[in-house]
């Protein structure tokens, strides 16, 4: 079952537009060669965080063993998203990724908490572009951080159970790829995440 939640594949999700990738002067370790890296969700200020929740890899383009670039997407069962992180009131949210080689590309995508019998969500969406310094563009901007990639929504529209889709993609420069991959210049990956708020929430009605 290739899991398609607004676009054919999540973790091919920035494809369908053009893009400049600009790797960094310094390149840090680079996360293609190990597992795709974790993800992590925290909501509120640091000093008082309700809690942490661990993103599920929903699919993803990256190295195998054998140094090809390939996409996996989920086998067929059943999509475990995590157990809802239950919130008091809306705060801004933080995704942390374990690397600190930076993305070119990163999207975050909202539904509401909807799924069908395979885990899918069936309900409203919106897509988040992120950005990052020193050109940001919107709410949603990702920066290095503790040795890692933080992702920053400081007021995002809450409902009262969301799903969270978030999507990150990385140039490969042609030193550092694979004879098997010469020709693949990216690798990415997409997590998923879940919230509970008591906020209420009122479907968006057409304009005009």
């Amino acid at each position: 079952m290739a899991l398609a939640i607004g676009s054919p594949c999540l973790a091919c999700a920035g494809h369908d537009r053009p893009s400049t990738p600009v790797p960094p002067l310094e390149s840090p370790p680079a996360p293609w060669d190990r597992p795709v890296p974790g993800a992590y969700l925290s909501v509120g200020d640091a000093a008082a965080e309700p809690g942490r929740q661990q993103g599920v890899v929903l699919a993803t383009h990256w190295r195998a063993d054998d140094g090809s670039v390939v996409n996996r997407v989920p086998d067929g069962s059943v999509v475990a998203w995590p157990h809802p992180l239950r919130l008091p009131r809306p705060a801004p949210l933080r995704i942390w990724i374990e690397t600190s080689r930076l993305p070119v590309m990163v999207d975050l995508r909202v539904f509401d908490g909807a799924v069908d019998a395979a885990g899918v969500p069936t309900g409203e969406f919106e897509i988040q572009r992120c950005t990052r310094p020193p050109r940001p563009e919107g709410p949603c901007q990702y920066r290095l951080d503790s040795g890692g990639i933080a992702v920053i929504h400081p007021n995002l529209t809450f409902r009262p159970t969301m799903l969270l889709v978030l999507y990150a993609e990385w140039y490969v420069p042609v030193a550092e790829r694979s004879a098997a991959a010469k020709s693949d210049p990216t690798v990415s990956a997409s997590w998923g995440f879940r919230v509970a708020t008591g906020v209420e929430h009122s479907p968006r009605t057409p304009s005009g």
